[in-house]
């Protein structure tokens, strides 16, 4: 076990001398890979519940890997997980898919995932895996699997960037230590929709910006805040109740740029006195879709101060955050395509459209995917449709050459 572990780590060192590692040289450090399932291709069929129409189109079995590696928080080394998804006979040639989750709680990292737990999004990989005999590498996000005591930085996009990148790294490692796996390339697919839409712009930014040894091949983006700026101050001139689960993700991102953005406001001069004490007494214990008995109408829930200061642009360092976390003014300089419904009342759907229209005015290669607001799509209905999209737009486009 010993000689595996340092083998593991000399692999991580050599991949950690090309560009994108950062100050650490750990981050992409794989640490361990345990095969938890197989899969024929008659047990992948019998799981595409989601995507029944594309069965015909399955070709291989998958192999399921629970993996451990390292990633940056805050500057410092930190373990988390994720999975390997490989089916067999991969080609060298084939680009890897890293798909990134949407929103969940701790219990629901993809690793906790095996082949009697199936969720639309796994079986999405799973599918992707058996059709187009590709790798998908799925990063739990900081925060889950096994690093869920850490609070995960939600729409943050350093580290959601960062972790994604790594998982990259981590199976270049696996490929070197593992006798008669393929090297892995450097073509990549990214996908992802909600928090996975975002955290897809987020790695598609730190792979151009920092791992210049990586081509991004296609992004499909669903759905995800990467507006944030104006995104936050759209929820604060809402005037009525929001859901429940809204609301409590707003405040998860708030939480999130109070702990790893060093935000300095006070809790109590952002909420209401009512709230506060509510929040207060729960220890400001914000993250993971926390809910309480609180007002879900931002007019009644946020401090009056609070909120004119954001809306005015008075508050610089909470306007500096934003700035620093959205991704609407990222130039994409490889393929981007942008989906989102007009109905969506969780994550408004000019996240997308500010965010496109900023990107084809530099000229960048993006498109934009809108279901009208009359079909009425709300954003958990729309992610099928997405994901079905996604999987037909590989296989018209012939994205892997096939």
């Amino acid at each position: 076990m010993k000689k595996y572990l340092l083998l593991i780590a000399v692999l991580a060192a050599i991949t950690a001398c090309s560009e994108g590692k950062g100050e650490s040289e750990q981050a992409g450090t794989l640490t361990n890979a345990t095969l938890v399932a197989s899969m024929d291709t008659e047990q992948v069929k019998s799981v595409m519940t989601d995507y029944a129409n594309f069965r015909p189109l399955v070709q291989a079995g998958i192999n399921i890997y629970r993996v451990e590696y390292k990633t940056m928080l805050d500057g410092k080394d930190i373990d988390v997980s994720g999975l390997f998804v490989i089916p067999d006979g991969l080609s060298a040639q084939t680009p890897i898919i890293v798909y990134n989750h949407w929103t969940m709680q701790k219990d629901e990292a993809p690793s906790f995932c095996n082949d009697s737990q199936y969720y639309t999004d796994i079986g999405l990989c799973y599918s992707l895996a058996a059709i187009f005999r590709c790798v998908i590498l799925i990063p739990d996000y900081i925060g889950h699997g096994i690093s869920s005591d850490t609070m995960h930085p939600y729409v943050h996009a350093e580290t959601l960037g960062q972790a994604s990148l790594d998982i990259i790294r981590a199976y270049a490692g696996y490929t070197g230590m593992t006798a008669g796996a393929p090297p892995a390339n450097n073509n990549v697919v990214i996908l992802g929709y909600s928090e996975g839409g975002y955290s897809s712009v987020a790695l598609h930014k730190k792979i151009q910006e920092t791992a210049k040894d990586l081509n991004v091949v296609k992004t499909y983006a669903g759905a995800g805040p990467y507006d944030i700026e104006n995104f936050v101050k759209e929820v604060m001139r809402q005037d009525m109740d929001l859901s429940a689960n809204s609301i409590s993700s707003y405040l998860w991102v708030l939480a999130t740029y109070v702990e790893y953005s060093g935000y300095t406001r006070e809790y109590a001069k952002m909420f209401s006195a009512a709230d506060n004490e509510i929040l207060k007494s729960n220890n400001y214990s914000l993250g993971y879709l926390a809910k309480y008995p609180i007002n879900q109408n931002p007019q009644n829930l946020f401090h009056k101060d609070f909120m004119d200061d954001v809306l005015n642009d008075r508050d610089e360092e909470f306007g500096g955050i934003l700035k620093d976390n959205s991704l609407a003014h990222f130039v994409p300089s490889d393929s981007l395509i942008l989906f989102h419904s007009e109905a969506d009342s969780w994550v408004y759907v000019s996240n997308t459209v500010n965010t496109y229209n900023n990107m084809k005015r530099e000229n960048a290669p993006v498109r934009c995917e809108i279901i009208p607001a009359g079909e009425n799509k709300d954003h958990a209905e729309a992610a099928i449709i997405f994901f079905r999209s996604v999987v037909m737009n590989m296989f018209i486009t012939h994205t892997f050459g096939l």
